[in-house]
């Protein structure tokens, strides 16, 4: 079995991203609202495999990074937000997760390059918001690409338990996730664990296990009026005691 350069590209690109939007030396503090480097960063470029394709080809809802102040930043990929900190020494701009870094990138004007995202390979060139080139890259003809021997393309399927909603109303679920987003910005999630994260913010529902990996263990809450709104805790082990705590939040609802 066969498939297309480009579509393999474009899985391995939108599965990194989804498991980081499920999941900052001495450096200068972000805090000033005349930080040249506040504000938008948008995708306008991917590479992979050498190859290099228009960012809204690969990533068709959007790649984006917004940097905001007092060291908070927003990250945003295919309809879908999570928040982070993040800090910059000279030109080398480091996004975190809990002091995590797990993004580092150069900034050169209005240019950000991340040079090797999730450690895939992948290169993508972000603009300033307002100042992207119009012009994305040269439209390649696909080459094909053999799959493993399963026909699959290698990559590990995220682990969903069930589509059972979590007892939430999509409208419960937004305020739950108004007061997470605000505790998240105080740092005030950084230690708690799952079962904390269960009994103070979802009254002690249980989330759905979506995704767990070596790394990285991700739980949604599904609203129980529309399966596709919900809110996302990722969990990791910080410290290296063993125990994975709260990380990034995120959510998505229509």
């Amino acid at each position: 079995m066969k498939i297309n350069r480009k579509v393999f590209v474009m899985l391995i690109a939108v599965m990194m991203a989804a498991l980081l939007l499920a999941s900052c030396g001495k450096e200068d503090e972000p805090s000033g609202s005349d930080d040249p480097n506040l504000g938008l960063w948008q995708a306008t470029t991917v590479e992979v495999f050498d190859e290099e394709y228009p960012a809204e080809e690969i990533y068709q809802d959007g790649f984006e990074i917004e940097l905001l102040k007092d060291g908070k930043c927003k990250f945003r990929a295919e309809g879908k937000e999570d928040k982070y900190d993040w800090s910059i020494e000279e030109d080398t701009l480091s996004i975190s997760s809990g002091g995590n870094v797990f993004i580092t990138a150069l900034i050169n004007g209005n240019e950000m390059v991340i040079d090797d995202f999730m450690s895939m390979g992948i290169k993508i060139t972000l603009q300033k918001e307002g100042t992207a080139s119009q012009n994305g890259a040269l439209d390649n003809d696909p080459d094909q690409t053999e799959t493993a021997e399963n026909g699959s393309a290698e990559l590990t399927d995220p682990i969903v338990e069930n589509d059972t909603d979590s007892g939430f109303t999509s409208s419960e679920l937004k305020e739950i996730y108004q007061t997470l987003s605000q505790d998240y910005d105080n740092s005030e999630l950084q230690g708690m664990s799952y079962q904390e994260i269960c009994d103070t913010y979802f009254g002690g529902a249980e989330g759905v296990l979506d995704f767990e990996g070596e790394t990285i263990t991700i739980y949604k809450w599904i609203a129980g009026d529309n399966p596709s709104d919900y809110v996302q805790v990722s969990f990791q082990d910080y410290d290296e005691s063993g125990e994975r705590t709260a990380g990034g939040i995120g959510s998505e609802f229509e």
